[in-house]
């Protein structure tokens, strides 16, 4: 049954049906800064400043905090759950799995207001203030200390060629909105 999700950064999250129903809600004391939902409504996850990424299921239920050494304010799921991203405001993106066991950790070159992630978890986007997206392939940023945008490269063959871009979008905090992950159609 489809539902409507939302959050106050006050801290407070509720679910209605699409007739404007609550089903449920939860009011808790931090402040929120993103929310995201793996494909299967299985997670939950809100990007809690002062508490770490919250997890709830479907249902309302309060299953447990991914703590994180650093205060998240984006948050991002693959489809099934299996790889989360916590961006931080002290410009530090974790990797966490779905038991949220630390899989690694890179700085960011700027604070992040925006960030994205494929369904696949092969790929995120992070947005930057200063009006930057940043393009990571997954898992090959947490393996170096490469931390600038791809480089422009021809599209590979295959059904599936990897995204390949990198421009500005904005030039202030006030413009950036989203980013849409699409891949580039072949040539």
């Amino acid at each position: 049954t489809p539902v409507i999700i939302g959050v106050a950064e006050s801290g407070l999250v509720t679910c209605h049906d699409l007739k404007g129903v609550n089903l449920w809600y939860s009011s808790f004391n931090w402040n929120v800064g993103d929310i995201t939902m793996d494909g299967e409504g299985n997670a939950l996850l809100l990007a809690c400043f002062g508490q770490g990424v919250v997890r709830f299921d479907l249902n309302g239920v309060r299953e447990g905090t991914y703590r994180i050494d650093s205060s998240p304010c984006r948050v991002a799921i693959d489809f099934e759950g299996s790889r989360i991203l916590a961006a931080s405001i002290e410009r530090n993106l974790t990797e966490l799995d779905f038991e949220g066991a630390i899989r690694a950790e890179q700085m960011l070159s700027d604070r992040p207001v925006g960030l994205a992630m494929d369904a696949l978890g092969r790929y995120a986007v992070v947005a930057f203030g200063a009006g930057e997206l940043q393009f990571l392939r997954l898992p090959d940023f947490f393996n170096s200390d490469e931390r600038e945008p791809a480089k422009k490269k021809p599209v590979s063959g295959g059904s599936n060629p990897e995204p390949r871009w990198e421009t500005r979008v904005a030039y202030n905090a006030e413009e950036v909105k989203s980013a849409v992950l699409e891949t580039v159609p072949q040539q």
